[in-house]
């Protein structure tokens, strides 16, 4: 589907009847979106630090596991609440 800007775009598909293989390719496709964005981060991160920043180097981690991490556990956590009151 084109986009705004006349590039291709992908939506969603309906959990219960999408394909194997659209599963496996949409996030995929989103990932590289998330690698595309840190990369800018970083081009930006590197420009500043080599041109503008007299001081310590300004360093970012592009680790998100430990942050995904404490988002499912949230999850878990408000899920297994609702359970608890309805139960």
């Amino acid at each position: 589907m084109p986009g705004p800007d006349g590039e291709q775009t992908y939506l969603w598909d309906d959990y219960y009847t999408m394909s194997r293989d659209t599963c496996i390719f949409l996030p995929r496709q989103r990932g590289n979106k998330i690698a595309n964005w840190c990369y800018r981060i970083k081009v930006d991160l590197d420009s500043f630090n080599e041109n503008r920043n007299p001081g310590t180097p300004i360093q970012i981690s592009l680790n998100f596991e430990p942050d995904v991490a404490d988002m499912a556990a949230l999850d878990k956590a408000k899920l297994d609440a609702i359970k608890a009151v309805a139960s």
